[in-house]
């Protein structure tokens, strides 16, 4: 995760960075403003580490995580929204269509 929060510190500074990594083992990933005490039944059984975003928690271990960050001016969204679903919609359909082109559904 510390390396997602330097992505984030870069896109802050107007570059943009991507990162794709799996997980070794079961890991759950608690969004920033969580804590593992009230918002995992038992934090010492399960390894967990905490998101520099927010959200809830997400399960890993079986899944390819990505990992992307632009300044917001870099992409191409209308001045009216910024909305986090209009802007997860224009950062994931590039990675989409990569994944079609690969042959993957």
């Amino acid at each position: 995760m510390a390396l997602d929060g330097a992505l984030l510190g870069r896109a802050e500074l107007g570059t943009s960075g991507l990162r794709v990594y799996r997980w070794d083992g079961v890991w759950v990933s608690l969004g920033r403003f969580q804590k593992p005490e009230s918002d995992l039944v038992e934090p010492h059984r399960v390894p967990w580490v905490i998101r520099p975003t927010g959200g809830r928690g997400v399960l890993h271990g079986h899944d390819v995580t990505v990992a992307f960050s632009t300044p917001l001016a870099s992409l191409k969204l209308g001045s009216a929204s910024r909305s986090v679903r209009e802007v997860y919609r224009e950062v994931t359909r590039p990675l989409i269509r990569a994944l079609v082109a690969s042959g993957v559904d």
